[in-house]
């Protein structure tokens, strides 16, 4: 396994050894969250386009790969938009403090801005889920 922060959650299917890891990663986090996301309320459409969002980026993990990229991309962006909008149907301020965070961190780590929103909006779910 490459040993060096990726620059964005994606890449982690390029630098691991295993290629399934990525993909088993992300549709498991998907379905996972799916349950969880339906039971917590809100914006039960965006929970679900999250949640397929983030299968279908698992499903299609090789963007470099013209025959994925399309797939994974469209997932990815339907899983961002989606999971704000789920978040803050629930409760706006985690949402804008890991915005927050986002911010600050991305402008001290440019290089790793994608990586850093990718990880805040993860996180976002979770604390929206468990708060």
């Amino acid at each position: 396994m490459t040993k060096r922060v990726p620059t964005m959650l994606s890449e982690v299917y390029y630098l691991a050894d295993k290629d399934w890891l990525f993909p088993a990663l992300m549709v498991t986090l998907g379905a996972s969250f799916l349950p969880l996301m339906l039971e917590a309320g809100g914006l039960e459409c965006m929970a679900f386009l999250t949640c397929v969002g983030i299968i279908f980026v698992g499903a299609a993990p090789a963007y470099l790969d013209e025959n994925q990229r399309t797939i994974h991309k469209c997932g990815a962006i339907t899983a961002a938009i989606a999971s704000v909008a789920w978040a803050c149907s629930i409760n706006a301020l985690p949402t804008v403090l890991f915005a927050a965070l986002a911010a600050v961190l991305c402008i001290w780590k440019l290089r790793y801005w994608l990586f850093i929103v990718e990880c805040c909006a993860i996180l976002n779910i979770v604390t929206t889920l468990f708060i």
